[in-house]
């Protein structure tokens, strides 16, 4: 339970100290709703994935530690492939429920220490802040574009899409996030 304590001084009339009053008021819903806040302003409300906000620091805290700790990382930018004619012949409320099942099948690609961020439509940013190789950032690209093409059925509508995948490396293909978004672009 949060609290939120007021506290006073109780003086007697000749100005000695006898005690102190205080008041302690629930804020528990206060809290959660600035939690909420919080969470919403760093996820994008349709897939929860983070949004642009919160990679842009995940970036920023890996593109920091790939230096010191002299290790690479490999940053995604994936687009859906045949997104717009799903939305145009089914409706807004089929792509929405293809983008939610596209991003989980992109979560269960990639490793918990990983960040796959909706940043706007049908594009996401995929960050994998420690790899191996550049050989290893494509297989984990090649398993993601494989599970992406396989059908969807969405409300008993089956569709097929397919994903473009760009791949950058640091510190290969640059060292800092400007340089990275436009290689893997």
């Amino acid at each position: 339970v949060w609290t939120e304590v007021t506290t006073s001084g109780i003086y007697s009339p000749t100005g000695e100290f006898i005690g102190i009053l205080g008041v302690t008021r629930d804020i528990s819903e206060r809290k959660r709703t600035e939690q909420r806040i919080a969470y919403m302003a760093r996820h994008d409300p349709l897939t929860d994935l983070p949004n642009r906000l919160l990679l842009e620091d995940r970036l920023r805290q890996a593109l920091l530690a790939s230096r010191r700790h002299h290790h690479q990382l490999a940053l995604m930018f994936l687009d859906l492939d045949k997104f717009k004619p799903v939305n145009d012949q089914y409706g807004h409320a089929v792509g929405d429920l293809l983008l939610r099942a596209a991003a989980q099948r992109m979560l269960a690609q990639v490793r918990a220490a990983d960040t796959v961020a909706r940043i706007g439509g049908d594009e996401f940013v995929i960050l994998l802040p420690v790899v191996q190789s550049a050989a290893a950032a494509v297989q984990v690209a090649e398993k993601i574009r494989a599970v992406l093409s396989q059908p969807f059925d969405l409300q008993s509508v089956v569709v097929q899409i397919s994903a473009s995948i760009g791949v950058a490396i640091c510190p290969e293909h640059g060292s800092s996030d400007v340089e990275l978004r436009r290689q893997a672009l």
